[in-house]
């Protein structure tokens, strides 16, 4: 709960700065955007596990399809019953300068919380305006996050015999986001 509440303190913290851009029917202007996603990630590879995720990312465009920016969020690892917090600088590059447009989109930067180490999440999407400052957008991507793993390895002919191992895996996964920009 408390870290529902600090993503929120974020995002309204975010908007209060983000200064309003207009739109004339073709991309967005430059200037201060912030961005909610939220998604579901299915898991990938021998360590991969399922979670679910909600991102807030502030940013500036610096023409139509350029933006660079700093974010934060939770991942919350369903079957572990554990969180991480992404930490991370956000690229986007609009490829048209259009109401409707797809994008490619990069984050990366460290994780907090259970889940820490390197976190990377590139994905591509498309965005739809909605009036004349919001738009919807969707995207589909890869999240890579670097972290240490505890493996046991038991002797079947003997179980005094454990073998146990400390080291980085990736906690690889497929991401489904949808989100509003404003």
């Amino acid at each position: 709960m408390k870290h529902l509440f600090a993503i929120i303190l974020f995002l309204c913290s975010a908007n209060l700065f983000a200064q309003e851009i207009k739109y004339d029917g073709n991309g967005p202007k430059t200037g201060f955007k912030v961005f909610v996603e939220g998604g579901y990630t299915q898991g990938t590879g021998l360590y991969g596990e399922e979670r679910v995720s909600l991102m807030a990312s502030a940013g500036y465009y610096f023409n139509s399809h350029i933006l660079l920016g700093i974010g934060s969020g939770e991942n919350y690892y369903t079957e572990s019953k554990k969180y991480g917090i992404p930490l991370y600088c956000v690229f986007r590059a609009n490829l048209l300068n259009n109401s409707i447009s797809p994008f490619l989109d990069i984050k990366g930067g460290y994780s907090i919380g259970d889940i820490k180490g390197l976190f990377l999440a590139p994905s591509i999407g498309a965005r739809w305006m909605i009036g004349d400052v919001i738009a919807f957008t969707t995207s589909i991507g890869y999240e890579l996050q670097r972290t240490d793993c505890i493996t046991a390895i038991i002797d079947l002919n003997n179980s005094n015999n454990i073998n146990v191992n400390q080291n980085k895996k990736n906690l690889g996964a497929l991401s489904v986001k949808v989100g509003f920009e404003f």
